[in-house]
Parts: C-alpha cells; sequence; structure tokens
C-alpha cells in the first residue's frame, strides 16, 4: 500500500483512483472483477490505482462504463481544493480575488477609448 507523507500533495490521478476505489467498496466490486470487464488483467489495473500509471481519460471513461457510473462521480468531490501548478502571476499587479472569499471577482468592464457612447450616431 502507498502512502502519501503529510503535507505531500497527491496528484489528480491519484486521487481519482482513490474515488474508483471507494466506488468499488461500494459497489462490492473487486480488483480482479474490475479488470475482467474492462478486458485488461489484474496488473494493469494495479498500476493505475496505485497510482504508478496515471489514469488518462478514455481509461476513465471505460472504469466508469464498467462500474456503471458517471465520470464526473469518479472525481474527488473537493475538486475546487486540487492543487495544481501554480497560477501565473498577474502582470498588472492587480489584485483581482475578493478579500472575504478568496475567489476571483468579475470586474467591470472599462470602456475603450475608441467607444462610442450610447445613443450617438457613428
Amino acid at each position: 500500500m502507498s502512502v502519501t507523507p503529510v503535507g505531500a500533495r497527491r496528484t489528480f490521478s491519484a486521487q481519482v483512483a482513490g474515488e474508483i476505489k471507494a466506488w468499488m467498496g461500494r459497489l462490492d466490486v473487486r480488483q480482479a472483477e474490475l479488470a475482467r470487464r474492462l478486458g485488461h488483467n489484474e496488473q494493469w489495473l494495479s498500476t493505475r490505482l496505485r497510482g504508478t500509471t496515471p489514469i488518462d481519460l478514455n481509461e476513465l471513461a471505460q472504469i466508469a462504463r464498467a462500474l456503471d457510473v458517471k465520470v464526473a462521480e469518479l472525481f474527488p468531490g473537493d475538486t475546487h481544493r486540487y492543487e495544481g501548478p501554480a497560477e501565473r502571476p498577474n502582470p498588472h499587479g492587480v489584485n483581482v480575488r475578493s478579500p472575504s472569499t478568496g475567489r476571483p471577482r468579475i470586474l467591470p468592464r472599462r470602456p475603450s477609448a475608441r467607444a462610442v457612447p450610447t445613443g450617438a450616431i457613428a
């Protein structure tokens, strides 16, 4: 069994593998049975469920069909918390996140200098 050190980030593929294992438990489907449904051997499935080999989207769709669940149900419940690559720095130095929620704010669009005022004839 693989153990993720405290503070280490799990890849998104590893998080999905965890959800697949959870669904296998809920549905009482053993690894050998799922591998058979997928038309692969247990070794193939095992490397994906352990995180040794990342799960690609085509494989994810096959696994969802084999478990008779929606693909979206195999995503972790907190996908909004996935810490992928760091965001690119803001080149304008403007804080576009809401201070209260930390979520991106929708900023009002400023009219361009070439904009024609409403009601004016161009």
